[in-house]
């Protein structure tokens, strides 16, 4: 089954004026608890990262996920906890393995990032800056 639908959101410009491709995004964990955050549209990342603040708040066990390290993250290898998450994309649902990491690695605010992995094979992703 193919389903064809369109949603657009605008840039978001960060404190200097700069546009960034922030998608609003919910997290769906056990007992349908949910948590809402905008997280950084990233086409040259890998895979999505979360900061474990969202893991805990959906009621996941961060470190009985399957254990990795991050390279270009942060300072060296960042290590972090794959686990497969139902996520709202704007209005699409789907299952992606995303990688939690610990707050430490991100200054002001939690890590929440959309990468490639499962959600560029599953959505159809263009931007267009102006």
């Amino acid at each position: 089954m193919k389903i064809s639908y369109q949603e657009e959101h605008q840039f978001t410009k960060d404190g200097n004026g700069k546009p960034h491709p922030l998608l609003p995004v919910t997290l769906v964990g056990s007992q349908y608890r949910k948590v809402k955050t905008s997280a950084l549209l990233d086409t040259g990342a890998d895979c999505s990262v979360f900061d474990s603040s969202f893991a805990y708040a959906i009621g996941l066990d961060v470190l009985s996920g399957e254990p990795s390290t991050l390279l270009g993250f942060g300072p060296g290898e960042v290590p972090c906890f794959y686990h497969k998450v139902t996520l709202l994309v704007g209005s699409v649902r789907l299952e992606a393995a995303i990688a939690f990491v610990d707050q430490q690695y991100k200054e002001d605010k939690p890590v929440a990032i959309i990468g490639r992995r499962d959600i560029f094979d599953l959505l159809s992703i263009g931007l267009r800056q102006k």
